[in-house]
């Protein structure tokens, strides 16, 4: 976590704005920008070297594992005989992973550690969230961070989709849904090895990837989703995560930005600290700040105000799935798609920089 934005009062909770390189998918190959990027988040989350653990994380670099022997916890998978608690983890934490995570055996590893008095951080979906607390109400070692959630998907249709994408690259490494090698966006990023046996990626962007689409139109997420009780300013969570969307249009915080140097073309992020533990985190952290408001920060986050819209055509698109596979839907996506696909392509190679200039001047 690199830079954050200072602290405002709101009726429903305190919140901060980071400035963000980290929500989004960036692996660093180079020691140093690794070595900066995790002292950054233990800034935010603390170090543990007091005696408490910070955390145990899940991860797989393995996309072609099974669904069903893969777990997410803190946005990181891992398979079962693979637990470690280091801090040098904490980077795989970043990156937007949208598909359902599988929350087995997570509680009793959870009631084990807190019993223990380990300093622990949870951070998953609001629901999630919620059922942490059910199960283990409000605890000074408990430390629980959400994300603005738009709503879940299956795991099922999201492996389907990779099978088609195996068509034409066999041998699938990993898949970044928010990959930044085109700016900040909502550009996925495929890891693949050719036939040469060459480490190769693959730059997908959401308007030609079926699932991907079909997610940010909200056509697949689970019905309750769409009723989802978590999606409100009365966050359930110590601390929200969240891209600070439309950010460029907000003039104190964007013209703050440009003075302090930032490059807005890595990302911003929001970070509502909605408990007093979560401002404690937050205000502990040493980092950058400055100031900007609720409002501001809902009006491209609406699913910090109200559910995701339910769409006229997800019933169709599911009947489609059920029926006939998410090849007849990739299909139906492709088709309707048609040549636009050309041009989402030939936008995609504008420079990051460029796309904020041009937003900036058509007002958007």
């Amino acid at each position: 976590i690199d830079t954050m934005v200072n602290l405002f009062n709101n009726k429903m909770c305190d919140s901060k704005l980071l400035l963000e390189n980290s929500i989004s998918p960036i692996y660093y190959n180079e020691t140093e920008e690794y070595e900066e990027k995790v002292a950054n988040l233990e800034a935010l989350l603390g170090d543990g070297k007091d005696g408490g653990e910070i955390d145990k994380f899940y991860y797989s670099d393995d996309i072609n594992a099974k669904s069903e022997h893969r777990r997410e916890f803190g946005g990181m998978l891992k398979t079962d005989d693979e637990i470690e608690n280091a801090l040098e983890e904490l980077e795989k934490l970043q990156g937007s992973k949208y598909v359902q995570s599988d929350m087995e055996g997570i509680f009793p590893m959870l009631a084990e550690d807190l019993k223990k008095g380990l300093e622990v951080v949870f951070s998953g979906t609001p629901c999630q969230i919620a059922a942490v607390k059910a199960a283990f109400g409000e605890q000074e070692n408990l430390l629980l961070i959400d994300i603005i959630c738009h709503g879940v998907p299956s795991q099922q249709m999201f492996s389907d989709y990779l099978l088609l994408l195996k068509k034409k690259y066999p041998q699938i490494e990993n898949f970044y849904f928010r990959s930044k090698d085109s700016g900040w966006g909502l550009c996925a990023k495929l890891k693949y090895i050719d036939k040469t046996g060459k480490e190769k990626f693959k730059l997908i962007p959401c308007d030609i990837s079926s699932y991907y689409k079909l997610f940010l139109q909200s056509v697949i997420y689970r019905e309750s989703c769409y009723q989802c009780p978590y999606a409100k300013a009365e966050r359930v969570a110590d601390i929200t995560l969240g891209d600070y969307w439309g950010v460029e249009k907000i003039k104190d915080v964007y013209d703050l930005l440009v003075k302090a140097d930032v490059d807005i073309t890595k990302g911003v992020s929001c970070v509502l600290a909605c408990t007093e533990r979560g401002k404690k985190y937050v205000e502990e952290s040493g980092a950058f700040l400055a100031s900007s408001d609720f409002d501001s920060v809902a009006a491209e986050n609406m699913q910090i105000i109200r559910p995701s819209f339910l769409p006229k055509e997800r019933e169709h698109v599911l009947a489609q799935y059920i029926e006939s596979g998410f090849y007849a839907v990739d299909k139906s996506f492709c088709k309707k798609l048609g040549n636009k696909k050309y041009i989402i392509l030939l936008k995609n190679k504008i420079s990051p920089k460029w796309k904020v200039r041009i937003k900036k001047l058509l007002g958007r």
